[in-house]
């Protein structure tokens, strides 16, 4: 990046934190740079500091240079940066590039920019660079192993809050509310149909046999039902029947011997013929 040539534009009021994240966006696309918030130059028990962004660039075109910011939204919090203006030197040996970001031009003075810093500020136009940030590192030099995880963690940290990500949750979540929907509509619809049948049979069977469900003598009178039901079932009416027929053959047969016997019996005490006189 160079500076810019075109005369200075009036810059924007006072700027959060978050508005100056929100045009860093805007000069790092995320269709050509990966950009990262509040990255750690190490990781674990390793990290000493935190710098506020980081721009990893993804094509030759841009570069492939990792670029850190440090955000200023106020002259005092520039002036105190100043004094401990050695808590950047981690960053200074990881990134390519070191930017102050600041929410206007008036928080900084060009003087009081460190030599190995660039200093770009923000104005109703975007960011504005006040002064080109020089490259601090061979582009052939690897980027140390311990910050490029940190900086993988942060994009695994930060993935789901992506708005690309959460477009795809929100429309899944969308098709799995809808499926719901469908599934609880057709339940319904099918506990209905069932529940106003089970009325229709109730109200026909109170019509047919003239009684009242709510009857509490109705609970003997559907034992009775069921048990004629249950004879009717398997051939069980005609199983009595059947039944019936084998004890009547059984006792006529008994009658028949009863009176075979009688008969035997008579003829066996019939009394003696009287002897004549002699």
């Amino acid at each position: 990046m160079t500076a810019d040539t075109s005369p200075p534009l009036e810059f924007s009021p006072a700027l959060k934190t978050s508005d100056l994240q929100a045009l860093l966006a805007q000069r790092y696309p995320g269709d050509r740079y990966a950009l990262f918030f509040d990255v750690p130059d190490d990781v674990g028990m390793h990290a000493r500091r935190r710098c506020d962004a980081v721009a990893v660039g993804c094509w030759n075109s841009v570069g492939n240079l990792v670029d850190g910011f440090e955000l200023k939204v106020s002259r005092s919090d520039w002036l105190r940066e100043l004094k401990q203006v050695d808590k950047a030197d981690p960053f200074l040996e990881r990134c390519d590039r070191w930017w102050l970001v600041t929410a206007s031009p008036a928080i900084a003075k060009l003087e009081e920019i460190p030599a190995s810093w660039g200093w770009m500020a923000a104005t109703k136009a975007g960011l504005r660079i006040q002064k080109p940030a020089p490259k601090l590192r061979d582009p052939l030099d690897t980027v140390p192993r311990l910050f490029l995880i940190a900086i993988l963690r942060k994009f695994r940290d930060g993935l789901l809050n992506s708005p690309e990500v959460r477009l795809v949750i929100e429309r899944m979540t969308a098709e799995r509310d809808a499926e719901i929907e469908r599934r609880v509509e057709i339940v319904t619809r099918n506990a209905n149909y069932e529940g106003k049948r089970a009325l229709e049979k109730v109200a026909s069977f109170e019509k047919d046999t003239g009684c009242d469900l709510d009857d509490w003598r109705m609970r003997a009178r559907l034992k009775v039902a069921k048990a004629l039901v249950d004879l009717d079932h398997d051939d069980g009416l005609n199983g009595v029947a059947r039944a019936f027929e084998a004890q009547q053959r059984t006792l006529e047969n008994l009658l028949e011997c009863v009176k075979l016997a009688r008969l035997e019996l008579g003829r066996k005490i019939e009394p003696p013929a009287p002897k004549e006189p002699t």
